[in-house]
């Protein structure tokens, strides 16, 4: 075998063993994780972590070892960034960064591995779309939308995001998350049309979500009372232990529940053991199925439409005072401030 070749086939085997660690099951029961240094006819010199980033060296005598187990690094690291792509719609470019740093750790730290290919994909995928994004597109539908095509329909994409996101919490039966982010949207694009679809569904949600808030309200003196007799039947000691334990989790809860108001959150975290968040949820509930009621009997205003019209009218328009005028026209459909300030941005100036 020539030289070259026996160098290779020691280097290929180098990078299986950098690709390995080792777990020894040991003839009394416990088990240590390390990689392979070096070994005798009587023991294994490993390299173990004592921490994180703190490495040792261990000796282990092979009459104590019953078996080894060994597992692949880096399918384990693998696993680890496989998620990272498909990205998610409007994924921030630092989130973009992060990803892609961590794809180049994994093929900087696991150079011939069989999933290096995969990741190389992954990564020219992240670029790719993390530059686009940097040009002004946006992801949204699981598809780059291109900065030019983005901006022609800003307002009608970032709405079918929104509800697409408050779907899914749905879906997954968050039902506190997904009335807070509707919240948010119902500011941001109550003129759209994705709002208007998505307002029977959430309508539905609020029924459900109130009557489970209710049942505990209804509840709550029974419970209360049903605790009172828990607590005396304790002896003194564990009353005086479990009356501490409730009184540090009841302020906890109340802090939370400051926090929450202070911050105006309309559907605040509700909790079984404090009146005033269920009785409040109830209330600020019905005040909104109320609203929606009446949002549903209001005439449609699509403000997809205007948004995208006014858009096409003042990029074609030669004159700054004929663009503001466009754009005064777009401001009573009352569309938020961030696609007034888009429109602004593509009128010429004089």
């Amino acid at each position: 075998m020539k030289t070259s070749s026996i160098l290779s086939s020691f280097a290929f085997m180098g990078l299986i063993t950098s690709a390995m660690a080792d777990t020894f099951i040991m003839k009394d029961g416990t088990e240590i994780e390390g990689t392979i240094l070096s070994k005798d006819a009587k023991t294994y010199r490993l390299e173990v972590n004592v921490t994180a980033s703190i490495k040792d060296e261990k000796v282990v005598n092979r009459a104590d070892v019953l078996r080894i187990k060994r597992t692949q690094l880096d399918l384990e690291a693998f696993e680890k960034i496989e998620g990272l792509v498909p990205t998610p719609d409007y994924l921030t470019l630092d989130a973009y960064s992060d990803r892609i740093k961590a794809v180049e750790g994994f093929l900087k730290e696991h150079r011939g591995s069989g999933k290096s290919r995969s990741a190389k994909r992954m990564l020219a995928q992240l670029k790719e779309e993390q530059e686009a994004i940097e040009a002004g597109g946006v992801k949204s539908g699981g598809k780059i939308i291109q900065a030019s095509d983005y901006k022609a329909n800003a307002y009608d994409l970032d709405a079918a995001a929104a509800a697409g996101r408050i779907k899914s919490l749905v879906m997954k039966r968050k039902y506190l998350a997904a009335l807070r982010r509707f919240d948010e949207m119902e500011e941001e694009f109550s003129k759209s049309n994705a709002y208007r679809e998505l307002v029977p569904t959430m309508q539905k949600v609020i029924k459900s979500y109130l009557a489970s808030v209710q049942q505990q309200l209804t509840s709550f003196d029974a419970r209360q009372k049903k605790r009172e007799v828990d607590l005396d039947r304790m002896s003194s000691s564990a009353r005086k232990a479990t009356m501490a334990a409730l009184m540090e989790r009841e302020a906890k809860m109340k802090k939370s529940y400051e926090r929450e108001k202070a911050a105006r959150v309309g559907w605040i975290t509700t909790y079984p053991e404090l009146k005033d968040t269920l009785s409040e949820t109830i209330s600020y509930g019905n005040s909104v199925n109320g609203r929606l009621e009446s949002f549903l009997k209001s005439t449609p205003v699509d403000g997809g439409r205007i948004y995208r019209e006014t858009m096409a009218q003042v990029q074609a328009s030669t004159k700054a005072s004929d663009a503001k005028s466009l754009i005064g026209k777009a401001r009573s459909a009352q569309l938020s401030q961030k696609y007034m300030d888009l429109l602004m941005g593509a009128a010429p100036t004089e």
